[in-house]
């Protein structure tokens, strides 16, 4: 075994959640040990650039926003991992700019996030913590029966977001009785449910919308004032993704003004920051970011953060890679794992504006001596010019080409 002092660091801003809860050997292990930066004196960015050139992971939880001005301050970091079920405290395109390999805690969340949010609705239609408190208030006895709720069999559910939690949602709720459509990225062929390309139809069509998704620069304030319009006065509305997915000040004005039937959430815009014209509402149920909050989640979590974190450090594959995340411009492939990872690359997607040579000089560098691309999309989507000189240098080992930048004409080069 190697002395403390000899393992690989492992860098941590704060105290993760875990350790607070459970205990300062939470994650520990015998292949890294951990940096804490706030046993430091020094200002954090001065910690930083002192550990600059040893520190090549990290280990962050949800409330910790790791952006692209900390990453700048980690030049030799190759890895990332969050304990956090969602991605939007980390600046994404900036690793995937540096190659940095993103993990996180795998699919260990998403069974308590799906029952919470089916909790929340339950509550928020049959009226549970408002009868709740209606019993408490000594209300039964003066007022006499309690408001009528509303079933949640038959009701039409609109899913945004169709990965592992919407995914379990979805089969809890058919449960249920109801019918279930969804919005996501893209159309997913191994489900039956109707799928919407926008969710202001799936609104129009759904009496229950539940927010599954992540928060990034396309979902932020999807859900506006016409969605919300659009779920209309029966509606309802659960939130278990992230806050700022809801335009909140128009959420709240809807639900004053009974523009839509109630709320149930677990996430706000500005956390811990509540609007307080909520707190007066018995149509809306709140609680407090706590959708993975169990005992049992927090049991599994060690498993993945310490095997990820171990396998980083052996130079074997991460348990639960961020891989559809950070590397949606191409697939199952992407450039922060083409140098570990992958040694073979299949073009297979359409040529947009976005997608215009998206194979750089930088992915091409990514894959490797060892690497072979195989296109059998669009011409430009990778760059030829940038292709044949890597071929021609050796800086990939070969290619398959059914497309070509000026068809028919074919780089001469490529004919040697």
């Amino acid at each position: 075994m190697e002395k403390s002092h000899d393992l690989p660091q492992v860098l941590l801003l704060k105290p993760p959640t875990d350790t607070l809860v459970f205990g300062q050997d939470r994650f520990s292990s015998d292949k890294f040990r951990f940096l804490k930066a706030w046993e430091s004196p020094l200002p954090l960015d001065q910690f930083l650039q002192a550990h600059a050139q040893s520190v090549q992971a990290i280990l962050v939880s949800g409330g910790i926003p790791i952006t692209a001005e900390i990453l700048r301050l980690l030049p030799a970091l190759k890895m990332l991992m969050t304990t956090a079920a969602g991605l939007n405290h980390i600046d994404m395109p900036e690793c995937r700019r540096r190659g940095i390999a993103v993990a996180n805690a795998g699919s260990v969340h998403s069974e308590d996030a799906a029952d919470l949010a089916v909790g929340l609705l339950i509550d928020v239609l049959r009226k549970v913590s408002a009868s709740d408190r209606y019993v408490r208030g000594g209300l039964w006895t003066t007022n006499g029966d309690f408001t009528l709720g509303s079933k949640v069999g038959g009701k039409r559910v609109g899913i945004v977001g169709l990965g592992n939690i919407g995914s379990l949602v979805a089969k809890r709720l058919e449960a249920f009785g109801c019918c279930i459509s969804y919005n996501s990225r893209k159309q997913k062929p191994s489900v039956s449910y109707p799928f919407y390309s926008n969710v202001h139809e799936l609104a129009a069509n759904s009496d229950v919308l539940i927010i599954c998704c992540g928060l990034t620069d396309q979902t932020h304030h999807m859900i506006d004032k016409e969605v919300l319009l659009a779920l209309g006065k029966e509606g309802v509305i659960v939130n278990i993704g992230r806050g700022a997915i809801i335009d909140e000040q128009e959420l709240v004005r809807c639900l004053v003004h009974g523009e839509i039937k109630g709320a149930g959430l677990d996430v706000f815009e500005n956390e811990p920051d509540v609007p307080k014209e909520l707190f007066e509402l018995d149509n809306v149920v709140l609680s407090p970011h706590c959708a993975v909050w169990t005992r049992e989640t927090f049991n599994d979590r060690p498993k993945y953060v310490v095997g990820n974190l171990e396998a980083f450090f052996s130079n074997k594959p991460l348990l639960s890679p961020v891989v559809a995340n950070l590397c949606l411009s191409y697939g199952k492939f992407g450039d922060s794992f083409l140098e570990n990872w992958a040694k073979i690359l299949i073009i297979c997607c359409a040529l947009t504006a976005q997608t215009h040579n998206l194979i750089n000089k930088q992915v091409l560098s990514a894959l490797g001596k060892e690497g072979v691309i195989v296109n059998i999309a669009r011409r430009s989507v990778i760059n030829e010019q940038e292709l044949v000189r890597c071929l021609m240098e050796g800086e990939i080992r070969g290619a398959g080409l059914d497309v070509f930048a000026i068809e028919p004409d074919v780089p001469e080069s490529y004919l040697d």
